[in-house]
């Protein structure tokens, strides 16, 4: 009884705050590492899908509308905003059409992605992104969501210009 006389209470709560904030720092990091991993397979997977929906085949390729129309609902399960998805196939698919120069199959090989930045705010994970596509390589920034069917993207910022030349490739918003 008397060491607890002693003991300083303003001590006993100081150990109390730096152990909880210790343990507070251990799970944010392991929660952070397990979203860096999921979202790591999200990436992998879409850049796969868009392998498929970016070479357009050729008997699509004088029709725009029929081709976005025919990938419309594959493209969407990745995305879980309008606006972000809009930017992907102005980007992505739309462009070949306007510059009439379209991306043949043996030109895009995924090669490697890498997550050079990730930031998670409770909701949304931002992300900096490198990517060797063959045909498309560069860093680019990428918002993804937890949604009921998995990871979803919110937002997408390639680094290029629509008509294939570098620019600053301004996505839906601001970040």
């Amino acid at each position: 009884m008397r060491f607890f006389r002693k003991v300083n209470f303003g001590v006993i709560l100081l150990l109390v705050v730096v152990i909880a904030t210790f343990a507070y720092i251990i799970c944010k990091t392991s929660e952070h590492s397990k979203l860096d991993k999921k979202a790591e397979d999200f990436i992998i997977s879409f850049f796969e899908a868009d392998k498929e929906w970016r070479t357009i085949p050729m008997e699509y390729r004088d029709d725009s509308s029929g081709y976005v129309s025919s990938i419309e609902k594959d493209v969407k399960a990745f995305f879980c905003e309008d606006g972000a998805y809009e930017y992907y196939i102005k980007y992505a698919i739309l462009s070949q059409y306007e510059d009439n120069v379209f991306i043949e199959e043996n030109e895009y090989v995924y090669m490697d992605s890498e997550i050079l930045k990730s930031i998670y705010d409770g909701k949304n994970y931002e992300i900096e992104i490198y990517v060797d596509c063959g045909f498309l390589v560069g860093d680019f920034k990428m918002s993804l969501q937890e949604s009921v069917d998995g990871m979803k993207i919110s937002f997408l910022n390639y680094p290029f210009a629509l008509n294939g030349g570098m620019g600053n490739g301004s996505g839906i918003e601001a970040w």
